[in-house]
């Protein structure tokens, strides 16, 4: 959880805000599942957005492997590699040709 979303649910809490929905385990999965098939979007679902946020912090070096892995609760360091595999063969390919700006 960030920090926005951390201070807009306190306020909630502290305003004593009615939700006005009830908040269920699948929730958000049906909920996403109707408005990406409202939007017209195949072949996206929950874990597209989790993958989505793997990359974006892998891509932006906001956080490393081992981070990403605990963030999206893989079992294993491993599980995250075999699915991130690219990006991080990315990130290295980047990261040494980076230097030709050094040199």
């Amino acid at each position: 959880m960030n920090d926005t979303l951390r201070v807009i649910l306190q306020q909630i809490q502290k305003e004593n805000v009615e939700i006005s929905f009830q908040f269920k385990p699948d929730y958000v999965t049906h909920k996403l599942g109707y408005y990406l098939e409202k939007a017209e979007i195949q072949g996206a679902n929950c874990h597209s957005l989790r993958k989505t946020f793997g990359c974006i912090l892998l891509q932006n070096n906001i956080a490393d492997l081992y981070t990403v892995s605990k963030l999206l609760g893989h079992s294993s360091i491993k599980t995250t590699e075999r699915y991130y595999v690219d990006l991080i063969d990315e990130n290295y390919r980047d990261s040494v040709n980076g230097l030709d700006a050094l040199i």
